[in-house]
């Protein structure tokens, strides 16, 4: 709860109750050291909000940022496993995010999501603030734009019914938070015209992984590793 106060400003939530979010956080916490987890996927949408009465975004982040434990959300497992496959090559914080819009015009695309993302993603220009889920109206949500700097890309996929594993390398831009909660505006390496190609074709999911710095030659070495195809994005 010390982490929260210190690296999140409450201000915007104007007294509302961060009770849900700050119990569902320990109580993942706890779950993670009982039984050495080292990465969790919950299924958030809808019951954390109908039956439990809190969001959990920021309880999740904070399990990456304070322990070290990448938490998804959506029941996204194998999410969960690409972040924990980022976060140990980069020795950083992962994100999983959408891809949500993809600009032919300026050859760019926006990663976002809800408030998922560590507090070491952000940009100094945003520090990290408190807020509701834009879909449900609780809290407690990060809210910042994506840190500028190279960024691997990557996504165990299940897509054509077997394990692939998805490599690409991109710039997250410094430029406003295009969207609500932790969003970032990204150039990939390739036109996202060929991106979205890729995308389309190969029938990937809407998650992909992302942390700062470039360990992609490291992704393909663990690909080989398992026997998995490689999808250049």
């Amino acid at each position: 709860t010390r982490d929260l106060h210190d690296r999140l400003d409450l201000a915007p939530l104007d007294g509302e109750s961060i009770e849900p979010s700050v119990r569902l956080h320990l109580g993942l916490r706890a779950t993670a050291e009982t039984h050495r987890w080292d990465a969790i996927a919950t299924r958030c949408w809808p019951e954390c909000f109908t039956d439990y009465g809190g969001a959990a975004c920021t309880a999740q982040a904070a399990l990456s940022s304070a322990c070290g434990v990448p938490a998804l959300c959506e029941a996204d497992a194998y999410g969960a496993i690409t972040a924990l496959l980022l976060g140990r090559l980069a020795g950083a914080d992962p994100f999983v995010a959408d891809l949500v819009d993809l600009d032919p015009a300026s050859d760019t695309g926006a990663v976002w999501h809800c408030g998922l993302a560590p507090w070491s993603m952000a940009d100094p220009a945003t520090p990290p603030r408190g807020a509701r889920h834009p879909n449900r109206g609780l809290p407690l949500l990060n809210e910042f734009a994506l840190r500028a700097g190279t960024v691997t890309i990557a996504r165990l996929s299940q897509s054509r019914h077997h394990l692939r594993l998805l490599v690409g390398r991109g710039e997250l831009l410094a430029a406003p938070r295009p969207f609500s909660g932790t969003s970032g505006t990204l150039r990939f390496e390739q036109p996202v015209d060929a991106v979205l190609d890729t995308i389309a074709t190969e029938g990937l999911e809407h998650h992909y992984g992302i942390v700062h710095g470039d360990v992609r030659d490291d992704l393909v070495g663990v690909a080989a590793l398992l026997g998995l195809p490689v999808i250049e994005l």
